[in-house]
């Protein structure tokens, strides 16, 4: 997926991530886009303090997207 693309739609569109799981110290959500539904990682490394909730806004999360998809890890579930 272009990181562009990704981007715009998450602004323009409003995409809501949603809370799939926590496992290994990380927390792994999904969001539905055009292409279909995608998963992504927030490390644990990155949780810290900030508050992470059941469904957040896609574009709050777009850091995470957006290192998903430079690495690989912004996997398409279907």
């Amino acid at each position: 997926m272009n990181k562009n693309e990704v981007t715009k739609q998450l602004i323009k569109s409003k995409v809501m991530a949603k809370f799939s799981h926590f496992s290994g110290g990380n927390l792994y959500y999904t969001v539905d886009l055009n292409e279909g539904n995608f998963q992504f990682t927030v490390p644990s490394s990155d949780i810290g303090t900030t508050n992470f909730y059941n469904e957040m806004r896609g574009s709050e999360l777009n850091r995470w997207i957006l290192k998903g998809i430079d690495s690989d890890e912004f996997i398409k579930l279907n």
